[in-house]
């Protein structure tokens, strides 16, 4: 009965929306079209008539499951928000509506669909359709019924998921590359090193080849954290400090077209990240938006303090509530559509021309911020400019030390004896050679048999300075515990650029000793070396 259909109508749990869509019938049977492709062809190239039997329509009925479905408190509520259809329909509309309508004509039912609407609320959400038509209803059109469901959740953890699978594909391409390219940078830079020129110009060079060998470290360890292969190294910090060197840097290198400004509001908070993979996010926000403005313009730099009291969703990415720090980079360029928008985080996706695609851009961002608790929204549309802002959350902890510097004082040895562990044979001389120059004896191990067959012969090992990674199935953590069970006394050191597969954080590794990061220079391996040695 239609009382017991009412009932249950209004008490499902799956939103319902019952439309008349008689109107759109008259103006089809009034044309006498033949088929659907006539009912394309003439509503597209007339489609104010069309637009017009469609505003006609009336809904009839809607359950509260649906009325939920768009934020909505009641069905006055949303009955209000879609009086306003007129004022927003648009010959945008016209294609929307049309494959809607072929299904009803060519009685190819249920119609499936999902597209994005707007709450009651203003935010984006995902909606999935099946319309279809209630029985006896099918020659008028007067009863048409909708299955109505807000999958926006869901889209977004399907979103997040495929992004995870991409990350992982990328990771295991840069896992099979992190070891062996660090292991090259830290023989091109002790090779550097080794040079000593007192020319100027050579000097130069030198100085030149090092930071480029600095650069190609921090991209590895970016490829690494980005697919999250490697943890990062999170420190408690202003993040003031770090930025104000950089945008004093970045101000000298834009080109004289592009301006820059910056605004950083007071007190800022403290935030708990990585200071390298920070300085290098914004530069790459600055270069993007150094891109984006070909032919010149204004980039905005802002670091401000925000309390987020109700979550919002920015193209599919939720920002939750609390509290943050928050970067935000604004340029006056060429902008971006919405369908832009949407993949800009895509580290598989452009939106630059080949001339200017360059680095990891918005996805090494995003990566980032959800490494950091944190999250990316993205405001732009085209020739506007775009705004990136950037929200890392407030640390509930205090101040740490920064960073750690090494001057290039080189803190000399007494003649111990140090045994060093490392597969790579012109990296273990090159390091060797180090050590030599510092005063210290060297004993050299290419794997961790190698190595345990040395500590078992000799009793006047003071340090092991040891790779993580190795060949024969020892790794190096695996080698200082067995050394530690013959000789308690002995020191670890270990270093790597990547330690891989064995998954452990810094944290773990160092409670079995500190580790040293490949590349390093000669000064922070002698201080690093002292340290241990002498105190």
């Amino acid at each position: 009965s239609e009382s017991r259909y009412q009932e249950l109508f209004q008490q499902v749990p799956v939103g319902i929306m019952e439309e008349d869509y008689s109107p759109i019938k008259r103006f089809i049977d009034s044309m006498s079209f033949k088929d659907s492709s006539e009912i394309w062809e003439y509503c597209t190239h007339h489609p104010h008539e069309f637009l017009n039997a469609i505003l006609e329509c009336q809904t009839l009925n809607v359950n509260p499951a649906a009325i939920h479905a768009y934020g909505a408190n009641s069905e006055e509520e949303f009955m209000n928000d879609h009086k306003d259809f007129e004022n927003w329909m648009s010959y945008d509309w016209v294609a929307f509506y049309l494959h809607e309508i072929e299904a009803l004509f060519d009685n190819n039912l249920p119609f499936h669909r999902e597209f994005q609407d707007t709450a009651v609320d203003g935010q984006e959400i995902t909606i999935r359709n099946v319309t279809f038509f209630n029985k006896g209803y099918e020659n008028n059109w007067s009863r048409v019924t909708s299955i109505i469901e807000n999958v926006t959740d869901r889209k977004m953890m399907e979103a997040q998921l495929h992004q995870s699978q991409k990350m992982e594909t990328l990771g295991q391409l840069t896992e099979s590359l992190a070891h062996d390219v660090n292991n090259i940078l830290a023989i091109i830079s002790g090779q550097a090193e080794k040079l000593n020129s007192k020319d100027d110009e050579n000097r130069q060079v030198i100085k030149e080849i090092l930071e480029a060998v600095s650069a190609g470290s921090g991209l590895v360890k970016q490829l690494l954290s980005f697919s999250s292969k490697q943890q990062p190294e999170s420190l408690v910090l202003d993040i003031s400090d770090i930025t104000e060197n950089l945008i004093a840097m970045l101000d000298k290198t834009l080109p004289e077209s592009i301006t820059m400004e910056t605004t950083i509001k007071p007190d800022l908070w403290l935030i708990e990240t990585e200071p390298a993979r920070l300085e290098n996010i914004v530069l790459n926000l600055v270069l993007n938006s150094r891109d984006a403005m070909p032919g010149g313009g204004k980039i905005i730099i802002g670091l401000s303090n925000e309390t987020i009291s109700k979550s919002f969703v920015n193209h599919g990415r939720q920002i939750k509530t609390g509290d943050y720090v928050v970067i935000s980079v604004i340029d006056t360029g060429v902008g971006m559509t919405s369908g832009q928008m949407r993949n800009a985080l895509d580290p598989l996706h452009s939106t630059k021309s080949q001339q200017y695609s360059s680095g990891l851009g918005l996805s090494s961002v995003f990566q980032f911020a959800s490494q950091n608790q944190g999250q990316v929204a993205i405001f732009s549309a085209p020739g506007s400019g775009t705004e990136v802002r950037l929200f890392i959350p407030k640390s509930s902890h205090d101040a740490g030390v920064l960073f750690e510097h090494y001057s290039e004082y080189l803190p000399q040895g007494k003649g111990e004896t140090i045994l060093l562990v490392e597969d790579e044979r012109i990296l273990a001389r090159l390091i060797a050679t180090m050590l030599d120059d510092l005063g210290y004896s060297i004993l050299i191990a290419r794997d961790g048999l190698e190595a345990l067959d040395i500590l078992s012969k000799t009793f006047s090992i003071s340090l092991i300075l040891t790779n993580m990674q190795l060949p024969g199935g020892l790794s190096g953590i695996e080698i200082s515990k067995t050394a530690q069970s013959l000789h308690p006394d002995i020191k670890i050191q270990f270093m790597s650029g990547y330690t891989g597969d064995i998954n452990l954080d810094r944290a773990e590794i160092e409670k079995c000793g500190p580790l040293l990061n490949k590349p390093c220079r000669k000064a922070e391996l002698a201080q690093r070396v002292s340290r241990i040695l002498h105190g």
